[in-house]
Order: C-alpha cells, then sequence, then structure tokens
C-alpha cells in the first residue's frame, strides 16, 4: 500500500509539477521511510513544495524534521 501511495503521489508530480501540495504530501510519504535515499529524496520534494507553497506549515515542518534528522543546522530556521 504505501509503494502505490508513493506511485501515485510520484505520477501527481509528474502530471502537474506546479501542485505545491502534491510536492508537499510526496515529501511526507516519503519521511515516513527511514532510509537516508528516501530521506534524501523527502527532502528535494519538501524544496519543490515550500518554493510553491512557502507559508505551508506542514511543508516547513516536513522539512524541518527531515533537516533534523539528517542533522543540519538549517532545521533550526524552521522552528524559530
Amino acid at each position: 500500500a504505501q509503494n502505490e501511495a508513493l506511485a501515485a503521489l510520484e505520477k501527481a508530480t509528474k502530471l502537474d509539477p506546479d501542485s505545491g501540495p502534491a510536492w508537499r504530501d510526496l515529501a511526507k510519504a516519503r519521511e515516513y521511510f527511514p532510509n537516508a535515499a528516501s530521506t534524501s529524496k523527502a527532502l528535494d520534494a519538501a524544496q519543490n513544495a515550500i518554493a510553491l507553497l512557502p507559508e505551508d506549515s506542514f511543508a516547513l515542518l516536513t522539512m524541518a524534521r527531515l533537516q533534523e534528522r539528517l542533522q543540519k543546522p538549517a532545521a533550526r530556521q524552521y522552528f524559530e
């Protein structure tokens, strides 16, 4: 079921690359996969979401959690 959800979200971002909600939801879905490759892909999706939806609290929170997971100091800016 997780693979199907990811596939659907990836398809949504390909069909409409300007869909901030699709990128945000893809980032959130990928956030739940614990391996480093998924975290990196989730971070890319979150960056796309924030570029399209700079005020979206869920996209910002997802970005902060991902950066914190990767121990990037930039995560602090999303919590302040």
